[in-house]
């Protein structure tokens, strides 16, 4: 990075801060002019560019502190229209409430309008504060949430759906909390956006205890609250998807997708390199799909008793192995810039890193299914002999999960990201189609065994896959560089 791009990005850092966003562009020039003076003034009394521009950002101060006093200079006029419909919505949310469960005249001081006065003095709270103290303790933020939703674990009774904290005459229904958690959780991973690799350890770690709590408290109410959060992941990918297209066609100046482009046949080059490393990768998932559909259909001859505890197994096992699919997208993302920069012992290095990090993820994940088996199991209304497959099947899963983290990270993480895409596709058909499928009819439909072999079978596959890729991830042959082609002019 030149001299002239770091003033430049130190500016744009400062503006960050600054929440009015009219006002940054002359925020960055204003900055920007005073930093070039500064650096001109080093520069002609004997120092050379670089040093310059360092004793000038470093005179000027932490961007931090200078973008927070900007802000508090720099403030727009307040939005009293749109505070005033914000609060027009909470009155007729009120009224459809107060229609649609017809409270007694009594009730409707406390439990009814209380939440929305309380909701609409948080709003207009955060809306004159400084909003970044969010982000500034939002380690302090998630703990009290926690905090309150281990309170109401202990002092809450079950009601219709799931755990209700009463405090007088206002009851909090706890499975509210699935709408809450995923705010602290963000402020919480804000809050480590700097500390490497300890930070994503500890973003993952702190995926657990929500999703324990949400299992804790919740039934029915729950597992809708989950269907709506899953409607708003969808919403969301559906978001990123607009915003990652805005900027790859608009913004972008190095990749310089357009989309007059977008139907022109790919140049030869890069089209034999999208065969050799992309293809692969999409056979290897798509042969994953069939494969768990074969599986299924092996469960499904065993009975209805098997079908649903595995579906709990798989639930649980989801849920408390969340956060390796976050490790293996920072996986390959990380190892594959260290891949496409030439740097192969860089990426070797952080790849065993990745190792580490997801074999301590998979323990902690194994001692999470363990301990929250049986909880899972009491959210179901299912019949004892279910229930004896479900436990027996949960400590199977426990015992894979550790391989299957393993598998998961280097498979579509560390190696993908590598490039060794023709190896992970010939592994996955292998251990899955030669090994775990038929094994499985083997074990359950002809020889009868225990529910807890039967789903050790079905999964071996992740124990071989997990051991041969640690094994792959020991040599250099899982590195591949993308073979570069010149650009026509």
């Amino acid at each position: 990075m030149g001299p002239s791009e770091r003033l430049r990005g130190y500016c744009r850092e400062v503006s960050g801060y600054i929440r009015w966003k009219r006002i940054r562009p002359a925020v960055e020039a204003e900055i920007e002019n005073h930093l070039q003076d500064q650096r001109d003034a080093y520069m002609a009394a004997g120092d050379d560019e670089e040093t310059a521009a360092g004793r000038a950002i470093a005179q000027m101060g932490d961007p931090a502190l200078v973008g927070r006093a900007l802000d508090q200079t720099h403030r727009p006029r307040p939005q009293w229209l749109l505070a005033g419909l914000t609060g027009l919505l909470m009155l007729l949310g009120l009224a459809v409430n107060c229609f649609v469960l017809r409270p007694a005249p009594g009730l409707l001081v406390a439990p009814y309008f209380l939440p929305y006065a309380l909701a609409f003095g948080v709003f207009l709270c955060f809306y004159f504060m400084d909003f970044s103290l969010l982000g500034r303790h939002g380690w302090t933020l998630y703990g009290l949430v926690l905090a309150f939703a281990a309170l109401g674990i202990l002092l809450g009774e079950w009601g219709p759906g799931s755990l209700v904290l009463t405090v007088g005459r206002l009851r909090i229904r706890l499975s509210y909390l699935a709408l809450v958690f995923p705010a602290a959780y963000a402020l919480a991973v804000y809050r480590m956006r700097s500390m490497g690799l300890p930070g994503i350890l500890l973003s993952g770690a702190a995926c657990l205890p929500p999703a324990v709590v949400l299992l804790l408290v919740s039934n029915l109410s729950g597992l809708i609250l989950y269907a709506v959060a899953a409607l708003g992941t969808l919403c969301s990918r559906a978001v990123e998807f607009g915003v990652c297209t805005f900027f790859v066609l608009v913004i972008d100046r190095k990749l310089c997708y357009r989309p007059t482009r977008l139907l022109r046949r790919p140049e030869k080059p890069l089209l034999r390199e999208f065969i050799r490393l992309g293809l692969p990768a999409i056979i290897s998932d798509t042969i994953l799909a069939f494969a768990s559909s074969a599986i299924g259909m092996i469960l499904g001859h065993m009975g209805r008793e098997f079908v649903s505890a595995y579906s709990i197994v798989s639930v649980v096992d989801r849920m408390c192995t969340l956060a390796t699919s976050g490790v293996g997208s920072a996986a390959g993302i990380m190892v594959g810039q260290s891949v496409g920069a030439g740097e192969a012992a860089e990426a070797k290095r952080r790849g065993f890193s990745f190792l580490m990090l997801t074999a301590v993820l998979g323990v902690i994940g194994a001692i999470l299914v363990v301990i929250v088996g049986d909880w899972s199991i009491s959210l179901y209304d299912i019949t004892p002999d279910t229930i004896a497959i479900t436990r027996t099947m949960m400590i199977a899963s426990a015992l894979v999960v550790p391989f299957q983290n393993i598998s998961s990270t280097l498979g579509k993480g560390v190696l993908r990201g590598g490039g060794d895409t023709q190896f992970l596709m010939v592994a996955d058909v292998i251990f899955q189609w030669v090994a775990s499928i038929p094994l499985g009819y083997l074990a359950g439909l002809v020889l009868n065994l225990s529910p807890f072999a039967v789903l050790l079978i079905v999964r071996i596959d992740y124990v071989i896959k997990g051991i041969w890729f640690i094994q792959r991830l020991t040599t250099d042959k899982w590195i591949h560089q993308v073979k570069r082609s010149e650009r026509a002019s």
